[in-house]
């Protein structure tokens, strides 16, 4: 598999109940500096992040709109929209930063904000 599906693949993946109640999925897929920040304005590293999923790892988020693309050798920019009825009556814009390491590609970063129109 290329990057880009990888990458997209991964994308996919971690909006499912199965890979965010894994920690072993988000231990080998997210970098050891990783870093997000939520909808909320609020700074996750991963410590927190897998806590705050294993604690929670249900979601109904639909995605839409997915571009993956390469910036570097080592650097992918992922960017999609979110849709959860349950949550947020409008969209949430996602952007992830992915890094090639010597694991292969890990998530770097993710910031979401909301898509107010």
């Amino acid at each position: 598999m290329g990057a880009i599906a990888f990458v997209a693949q991964a994308e996919r993946d971690l909006l499912t109940t199965a890979k965010r109640s894994s920690r072993k999925y988000l231990n080998t897929v997210l970098a050891d500096g990783f870093i997000e920040i939520g909808q909320s304005g609020q700074l996750y590293d991963k410590t927190s992040i897998i806590a705050t999923l294993l604690a929670s790892p249900q979601t109904q988020a639909a995605m839409a709109d997915l571009s993956v693309r390469k910036l570097t050798e080592v650097f992918i920019l992922a960017s999609y929209k979110t849709s959860n009825p349950l949550r947020n009556t409008y969209p949430i814009c996602r952007h992830s930063l992915w890094q090639k390491l010597e694991g292969g590609w890990q998530l770097l970063y993710h910031e979401a904000e909301a898509d107010n129109g």
